[in-house]
């Protein structure tokens, strides 16, 4: 059993951070997760996102203050795991529609949790459809059937393509890489990436954050 403390960050909670760590030390978590909610449902398109791409000032301050809440957990053997404050686009998000399924309450199979629900979702201050993609119900069908499923190839093979073109565009690098030029190579892997399944391009998974 792992015990984790999930914080969500804001704008001006950076002073925070070390002292959501020393909390989570002294409960005897395992790990802190901090995350955002630049991301929600049912919230109007144009309120101010939480942070910015390309980062501002406080974005930058907020980065800092996370490098020091980690150097804290370390002392205190603690993982810390974090999003991204800006987006940073994937060839597969965390949820690795490759390996995993989501099933819904009503046996509806589905990539992932978002694909799996849909609806309408506020994506970085601009409101967006979610749609709803589905392999199939467990009612009348075999899980092990909608894996194999032509629906389910297609997803799990596009992902597999993504990866595959940022590990060739990396493994094309000239090590060890400056920043400038990591940079670049992981920029170049993203444009040889095929687009990801529909839904995928709103999702803030895919961006890490």
């Amino acid at each position: 059993m792992e015990i984790v403390l999930r914080f969500v960050m804001q704008r001006e909670g950076g002073a925070e951070l070390e002292g959501i760590v020393e909390l989570a030390a002294a409960l005897g978590a395992d790990s802190v997760d901090f995350t955002h909610c630049d991301v929600v449902r049912e919230v109007p398109a144009g309120r101010p996102a939480l942070f910015a791409a390309p980062a501002d000032a406080r974005v930058r301050e907020l980065e800092k203050a996370l490098r020091r809440a980690r150097k804290r957990a370390r002392k205190l053997d603690l993982e810390v795991r974090a999003t991204s404050f800006v987006p940073e686009e994937q060839p597969v998000c965390a949820h690795d529609p490759r390996f995993a399924l989501f099933v819904r309450h009503d046996g509806s199979v589905s990539p992932c949790q978002n694909l799996g629900i849909g609806g309408s979702v506020c994506f970085l201050g601009t409101d967006v459809e979610l749609p709803v993609a589905s392999y199939g119900r467990l009612i009348g069908q075999d899980l092990l059937e909608l894996w194999r499923s032509q629906a389910c190839r297609e997803v799990r093979d596009r992902f597999a393509a993504r990866v595959a073109a940022q590990e060739e565009a990396v493994s094309g690098g000239v090590f060890p890489l400056s920043v400038r030029r990591l940079s670049e190579t992981l920029e170049a892997a993203r444009a040889a990436m095929p687009e990801p399944p529909a839904g995928c391009r709103s999702c803030r998974h895919l961006y890490d954050l």
